[in-house]
């Protein structure tokens, strides 16, 4: 890193006085996630019960300052407010990653008891009048001016977050919204587990089933000629994508699209009790308190900007349908078009347009050249080591774990980032990035963070060296996408915990991933990556050049076109009520835009970003759009460039949640971003 952003780095690091809070948690031993005392199950409650009694008492510390007279007193009481939020992260981020991903149910369980217990805390630190005040007079105050901007920011954002929960209602009315977010998050908790843990078996015929699969992963059935296939999703999208067996796409399909029934009835709890909430904060609806203090301000804008790339890439799509009607005419002696076809014959035209071997690419794309290109990804730009450590048998919750440290010459230490790659029962069914413990200044110094990327890539293959795990293309820009989140986390150098990382807009915040994403369509970057798992010679240029990067655009309009159809689901079902039910907005969205539909069906039903990101999906759009933009005008040319690198470091992954994107993004390009698709 050059002299000016090492000396921008440590003046950053200690230009502002600290918390005079130190957590009790750093008298303990580390246990699970590194969380200092979390050594067993019912840890997480004493954790959860210690952290509310520190918050406790920073409270009445806080409540004792009922008049701020120096710039002095009211930095100290941000820090403060601020402690109390990093206090309660601490555990329910831990109990969080815990509830999603551990194998054992007591752990899962007694994590599942925190979260709610913590939960409820928030719930009322949410509704302190007293709190409040204290933070309005800063605010409000001529002091407030001279507060830095990041000091600026918190209090500001802060002061929002108390007054959409209520705090300006009476008494029995903040009672009522605590008792209803508490509700809504009981709500979430329940949809995203009966995704979950949502197990069954489908028995299909045995001779087209196992020309897709290998043996190991299907059962015997007691039904002759046929075998019980697990229904995790893993496996059913591949007997989608990959069999040319229309009866058992079809029966794939519907058999996976018709699972978590029991959803639909949570997901319209969810949705009348958002939009409770929004109104009682005097809101249209949830959407409109959702978006109010995000990049696109408001549902208007949103399906402005959804319609329009709508628009734009149905003009594109007739050619895309035409080659999948004309390709399956060849095969079926028809061209209609159901659900279950368009990722069968889009893989298989884009492997005969592109002679692209699946097999043969995964055998250059392991998961060890994953890690290896990251490793020098992050070197190459931002000077950091990124070194494995064997993780402590306390800290990990499986045994295929693997712990990697973050060092910096300037810096030092910087993070801990754990991988939890391959699928398990009872695992988080997606791919996510869990931030453990965010990055922030505290008394002891700097807080580094904890950060793990929980994915669900293939495991080791029983078929080669026991040890290597072989990887589609797909599951590596998946990975790349996720190590982008993690980064974001790793090197925001904070003064705020609740700024810190990936504590963003959410139509901001997928801005870095998309462009760690980019990599693994990066010619030059492919050459590094993508090696022999034997020889370890690069996969030859031309196929980098002339099949792989084309095939990224191979029916790219279709599958924008289902993203834009997600996100204005999303936007229509926590908006104003409809008249209709979930399914048949999901319906009437697919028919209105002739996409393929069997009615009947809820694919929704396990949309797990219903929960996460409940009318803000449209974010990973806005996002790309912006990544695109930065890609295009700082990356594309030379993407292992130090100092565009450090430059990216330094005017956004820095600051994390702590600056106005549009103020970061305007920095670093150097003009306003340009919003076009």
């Amino acid at each position: 890193m050059n002299n000016l952003s090492s000396k921008m780095f440590k003046q950053t690091m200690t230009r502002l006085k600290l918390s005079s809070y130190s957590s009790p948690l750093l008298k303990k031993s580390p246990g699970l996630f590194s969380i200092a005392g979390l050594l067993k199950p019912s840890d997480f409650l004493s954790l959860a019960s210690e952290a509310m009694e520190t918050c406790n008492g920073i409270r009445r510390s806080i409540e004792k300052r009922s008049f701020i007279r120096t710039s002095e007193e009211a930095s100290e009481t941000l820090r403060d407010l601020d402690a109390i939020s990093n206090e309660i992260c601490c555990v329910i981020d831990a109990s969080e990653l815990c509830r999603n991903s551990h194998p054992k149910e007591v752990w899962r369980d007694k994590a599942e008891v925190a979260f709610g217990m913590l939960s409820e805390y928030i719930a009322g630190l949410n509704s302190d009048r007293g709190l409040y005040e204290i933070l309005r007079n800063i605010t409000s105050s001529n002091l407030f001016l001279t507060l830095n901007e990041a000091e600026q920011r918190f209090g500001r954002l802060l002061q929002n977050e108390f007054e959409r929960e209520g705090i300006h209602l009476s008494s029995e009315e903040r009672n009522e919204l605590a008792h209803l977010h508490l509700h809504i998050s009981n709500l979430e908790t329940t949809f995203s587990q009966n995704i979950i843990k949502f197990k069954d078996s489908i028995s299909l015929p045995s001779k087209e089933t196992l020309y897709v699969l290998p043996e190991n992963m299907v059962e015997k059935s007691p039904k002759r000629g046929h075998v019980l296939v697990s229904s995790d999703a893993n496996i059913m999208n591949t007997l989608i994508k990959y069999s040319p067996s229309a009866s058992i796409r079809k029966e794939v399909y519907i058999h996976t699209n018709t699972a978590c029934e029991n959803n639909l009835d949570v997901l319209d709890e969810l949705i009348r009790n958002r939009n409770l909430l929004g109104k009682k904060l005097g809101f249209r609806s949830y959407s409109h308190y959702f978006l109010k203090d995000k990049m696109a301000q408001n549902p208007e804008n949103v399906l402005k900007f959804l319609h329009q790339i709508l628009k734009n890439v149905q003009k594109k799509i007739p050619n895309e349908i035409l080659s999948i009607q004309n390709m399956k005419k060849q095969l079926e002696g028809n061209d209609e078009i159901h659900p279950w076809d368009v990722s069968f014959y889009t893989t298989m035209i884009k492997s005969q347009m592109f002679e692209l071997d699946q097999d043969f690419l995964r055998s250059y794309f392991t998961l060890s050249n994953c890690l290896e290109a990251m490793t020098l990804l992050v070197n190459n730009l931002f000077g950091i080591e990124m070194v494995e450590v064997k993780p402590c048998t306390q800290e990990i919750w499986c045994d295929s774990i693997r712990k990697f440290h973050f060092n910096h010459d300037s810096l030092g230490f910087i993070g801990t980032l754990y991988f939890d790659l391959f699928p398990r029962e009872n695992k988080y069914v997606h791919a996510a990035h869990f931030t453990v413990r965010c990055g922030c200044r505290s008394l002891n110094g700097f807080q580094t963070p904890i950060v793990a990327l929980v994915c669900n890539v293939s495991p080791p293959s029983p078929h080669h060296n026991s040890s290597t795990s072989f990887l589609s293309h797909t599951e590596v820009e998946t990975l790349f996408h996720e190590f982008g989140h993690a980064l974001h986390s790793l090197l925001s150098r904070t003064d705020f915990q609740h700024l810190s990382g990936t504590r963003a807009p959410i139509d901001f915040v997928e801005t870095p991933s998309h462009i760690f994403e980019n990599y693994v369509w990066c010619a030059p970057f492919l050459k590094i990556l993508a090696k022999h798992y034997q020889t370890g010679q690069p996969l030859d240029e031309s196929i980098i050049t002339d099949k792989l990067i084309p095939s990224r655009h191979a029916f790219q309009y279709l599958e924008l076109q289902s993203q834009v159809i997600y996100s204005i689901f999303d936007q229509l079902i926590f908006g104003p009520p409809q008249d209709k039910s979930t399914s048949e907005i999901f319906a009437q969205l697919h028919h209105e835009n002739n996409i393929p539909f069997v009615d009947g069906t809820h694919w929704h039903s396990r949309f797990g970003h219903l929960v996460t990101y409940g009318a803000g999906y449209y974010g990973y759009l806005y996002a790309k759009t912006l990544s695109a933009d930065i890609w295009n005008s700082s990356f594309a040319s030379n993407p292992l460039n130090k100092s565009v690198g450090e430059k990216f470091w330094t005017d956004i992954l820095i600051h994390g949640g702590a600056r106005d994107p549009n103020k970061m993004l305007k920095l670093f390009l150097g003009r306003q971003p340009s919003i076009q698709f």
